[in-house]
């Protein structure tokens, strides 16, 4: 919301000529400009790094915010031991569905097995005594 007064502000000042855009500017005033820009660009990134190495070095003010980093810990140690589970999980149901696709391959071969047997049974019961025990082993 701020911003967006400050920039109507602007448009309007520059609309009644009373700020230089750097295109209206000579090019001596464009180099003043400019060095002033940087210069300010430098103290500001200064204050910003001597107020995070303040802030850095700095115990915390009170137990309470001990305490929030005490819970933050936590709360971060609990969410990895949630991954670690989730993983787990995941890896168990993988290893299960495997193992159901290989008992599905063994069901499906030896059904075929016995269909294989019973076509045999009908078309020669004498056969099924030669051929059964061959059948069965492979």
């Amino acid at each position: 919301m701020k911003r967006l007064k400050d920039r109507e502000y602007y448009q309007r000042k520059k609309a009644e000529n009373k700020v230089k855009t750097v295109n209206d500017m000579t090019e001596r005033q464009k180099r003043k400009q400019r060095k002033t820009w940087r210069i300010n660009s430098q103290k500001y990134r200064q204050k910003k790094k001597m107020i995070a190495n303040i802030l850095a070095d700095s115990p915390p003010d009170t137990e309470n915010e001990i305490e929030d980093d005490n819970r933050e810990s936590r709360k971060k140690a609990g969410r990895k031991q949630v991954k670690k589970d989730k993983a787990q999980a995941y890896r168990t149901v993988k290893k299960q569905k495997h193992k159901i696709q290989k008992m599905e391959k063994i069901i499906n071969q030896l059904q075929k097995k016995y269909r294989e047997a019973e076509d045999v049974k009908k078309e020669h019961p004498k056969r099924l005594l030669i051929r059964l025990p061959a059948m069965l082993m492979n």
